[in-house]
This record gives C-alpha cells, sequence and structure tokens, in this order.
C-alpha cells in the first residue's frame, strides 16, 4: 500500500504507508515481529491464509497532523494475477490531539546526549518522528506534559519500538504502573517488544486541562527493565453517550465489583524486583490490587520446604539473600522476612484500607529450592531423600505431617 498527499495521482510522489497486517490480539502479542515491520516500512501485507478483508492505516506515523485529501494505491500480486487500485480518503483530524513536543516538555531535564550523573532524559529525532528514552540507568526528574483538552478522552501512548515500562498520572492522583509484553521477569524480549509504532491503550479520564506526569520506576534504575522509547501521547475524545455513562476510569470501576474475581500475589517474588521493603509493596501491590475492586487478595508468604516470609514458629525465617532467575543477587527479601512480618502487616493494611475486600493467606505445595539450601528449609536440607522429580513425595507421612502444621499455622 502506498500514499500521496499528491492531488494527482498519476503523477504522485508515492510513499510505503505505515500499515498494519491485522490487529488481532494474539499477533498483536506474539505474532511475528518481522511480518509487523515489514508493514510497518514498506507498506507490504501478506494476505494467505487469512479470511480478513481489511488492512488497517495509521496515517499520523506518515504524515502527521496534516488534514487532507490523500491519494492511495494498493498493489495486488495474487495466483491470478497483479493488479493495482487507486482510490482517495480524507484526513480529519475528528479533535484528535497528539501529544509530541518532547523538548519543551523536558526543558533543562532533556538532551540529545546527556552524559552520566547529569540526571537527564535523551530525545531522539525530530518533531512528531522524536522519543524518549532512558541513556543511563540512573534517578530521572519527572515529565509533566500539559493536557490541552477538556472533556472525556481515551488515552494511549505511542511507541516507536520496544515495550513501555514506567508510571503514570494525571494531576495528583496516586501513580499507575505501566508494563507491557516482554518487560517482565519472564521475557526480557519478545515479539511484540520487538514491533514498531504500536499504541497501547491506558485508560478513560474526565480531563480539564491539568497535565499527564511520567516517572521512571525503580527498577529501571537498580534493575535491567527498560523504560522504553516513547513517541507520544494520543488523547481520543469520547461521544457524547460515552461520556455521559462514563464519568471517570476510577469511578467506573468502584462503582461494580468484576464475579468471584481473587487476586494472588507472591511477596518473596515481587521483593525480587530489587527495591521493595514491606511498607512500599503494601503501598505499591496490595494498592494496585485494591483498585481492580476484587472480592479477595491472598498472599503466599510460605512454600513447604521454604523458608518463610511470615514469622511462623514452625519454619524458619527468611533471612539470607537471594539470588533471582536471571543470577542477580539482592537483600529484600531477607530485609522483608526480618524486618516485619509481611502477613501481619498486610493484613493491618487490608483491615485499614480495604475492610470489606476479603484478605487470604496460601501456602505453595511445589517445587521447594533444592538449588538454594540458603532459602530452603532445615527439613528440606535434612531430608533431600523425601523430593522425587523437584517436589515432596507427599505419600510420605513425615512430608504430610510437616505440610500439615505450616497449613495448620495459618489456618
Amino acid at each position: 500500500m502506498l500514499y500521496s498527499v499528491g492531488a494527482d495521482s498519476e503523477r504522485s510522489d508515492w510513499k510505503p504507508a505505515s500499515v498494519y497486517p491485522t490487529l488481532d490480539d494474539e499477533f498483536v502479542l506474539n505474532g511475528c515481529d518481522y511480518i509487523w515491520n515489514e508493514a510497518q516500512s514498506s507498506g507490504t501485507v501478506r494476505l494467505c491464509e487469512t479470511k480478513q478483508n481489511a488492512i488497517w492505516w495509521n496515517p499520523y506515523i506518515n504524515i502527521g497532523l496534516i488534514q487532507a485529501e490523500v491519494q492511495i494505491k494498493v498493489s495486488f500480486i495474487t495466483v491470478d494475477g497483479d493488479y493495482e487500485d487507486t482510490g482517495s480518503v480524507s484526513i480529519e483530524s475528528g479533535g484528535i490531539l497528539y501529544l509530541y513536543d518532547w523538548p519543551q516538555y523536558l526543558g533543562e531535564a532533556g538532551s540529545g546526549n546527556p552524559q552520566p550523573g547529569e540526571q537527564k532524559w535523551v530525545f531522539s529525532g525530530q518533531g512528531r518522528g522524536s522519543f524518549i528514552w532512558m541513556k543511563h540507568k540512573e534517578q530521572l526528574p519527572s515529565i509533566q506534559v500539559p493536557l490541552p483538552a477538556d472533556g472525556t478522552y481515551d488515552i494511549y501512548f505511542g511507541m516507536k519500538n520496544s515495550g513501555i515500562h514506567f508510571l503514570a498520572r494525571i494531576n495528583d492522583e496516586p501513580f499507575t504502573r505501566l508494563i507491557t509484553s516482554g518487560t517482565t521477569d519472564c521475557l526480557n524480549f519478545s515479539n511484540y517488544q520487538g514491533k514498531q509504532n504500536k499504541e497501547v491503550f491506558w485508560k478513560r479520564q474526565k480531563l480539564q486541562s491539568g497535565f499527564l506526569e511520567i516517572a521512571v520506576m525503580q527498577d529501571s534504575v537498580l534493575r535491567d527493565r527498560d523504560f522504553g522509547r516513547l513517541s507520544y501521547i494520543k488523547l481520543v475524545p469520547c461521544g457524547a453517550e460515552t461520556t455521559d455513562s462514563n464519568v471517570s476510569a476510577k469511578e467506573s470501576v468502584f462503582n461494580s465489583r468484576i464475579p468471584e474475581l481473587i487476586l494472588y500475589y507472591e511477596p518473596y517474588s515481587y521483593a525480587l524486583r530489587g527495591f521493595h521493603d514491606a511498607k512500599s509493596m503494601n503501598e505499591i501491590m496490595l494498592e494496585e490490587f485494591l483498585r481492580m475492586n476484587p472480592h479477595e487478595i491472598t498472599c503466599q508468604t510460605v512454600r513447604v520446604g521454604a523458608r518463610s516470609l511470615h514469622w511462623s514458629r514452625i519454619v524458619e525465617r527468611m533471612n539470607q539473600s537471594a539470588t533471582d532467575d536471571f543470577n542477580q543477587v539482592n537483600e529484600d527479601s531477607m530485609k522483608l522476612g526480618t524486618q516485619c512480618d509481611i502477613l501481619l502487616e498486610s493484613s493491618q493494611y487490608m483491615r485499614d484500607v480495604a475492610p470489606n475486600t476479603r484478605f487470604t493467606a496460601n501456602v505453595g505445595m511445589n517445587r521447594p529450592y533444592l538449588w538454594n539450601p540458603r532459602l530452603s528449609d532445615t527439613f528440606t536440607n535434612e531430608h533431600r531423600d523425601y523430593v522425587k522429580n523437584g517436589d515432596f513425595d507427599y505419600a510420605i507421612p513425615e512430608v504430610r505431617a510437616y505440610a500439615k502444621s505450616i497449613l495448620h499455622e495459618i489456618n
């Protein structure tokens, strides 16, 4: 697919259109990034083995905010031969706002080539093709982007490439974390992260000027979690009927509960992110879960065979530094286990903040940490013969008795 802003299609300067081969959820997340990027860079889409009869174009990537009559040329290569078709489309704004003037938003906090220790953002490119990123792993000042909008808008973040990993909020509301596919502990890179020119929906919000604030997450400073390449912020106005029925995202969430929603978290794994203690875990993890208005939050503080995060009378306390899946060592799980009883702390937080949400504890029953004796309970280290294929053999009476004592303690 080619486009031209020229009026005469016979003499126009045709350029490849940045199109998307499909917007199917599975393909966007896990589909081939080469096929995606081929469509973005050369306008080439493979329609074989698909039932779709449409492709999608984001004209902002190619022509920015120009409002004009645009010529379109589509070339087809089929088993029955090759042919072309031409037409035109009228590009209008529709009230959509793109915010991309990073040098203005950053001011002295931005640079084209910051040096270590300057604590400045990098802005690359020019105009609507610009984007911001972190060059050095150091704490950077937050960015406040003015919002020249009045009304209810859907808010999107546009990415040049990679994913995004940062905190965001409107005005003085609490920060929320934005983490896209491929930036978690499980996947350092993914097909989603490799795709160019993506947009991700954040939320629907009633705006009245103000600002959108973006801040660096601590694990982008202390660990290998890339901030990403943020190109622009897009504000899409909602219709009158949508505005009336959805005053704000926050009110919409808290007016109704999702049936049987139970959220699960494991403080040990969360502590391995490298910077949390009990207080910040409660303020961040539980507070984020509570925004989903769940019926229940369940917390795992011990795994049968491992040391415990809560102060158990049965199991030894977590008092050793831990190594994650990437062989990075940090002491947060040790701090968590020795400085506070996370189960007691979390219970008190829930009683104070969300007394109508059920809070429960659970015990992990599989995969004791045999590869790391320092994280294993004495029972595990002394009875390695009780483990078969990486799990305890619960057919052994001593194993059952040991597990039952742990379960009974938190019951």
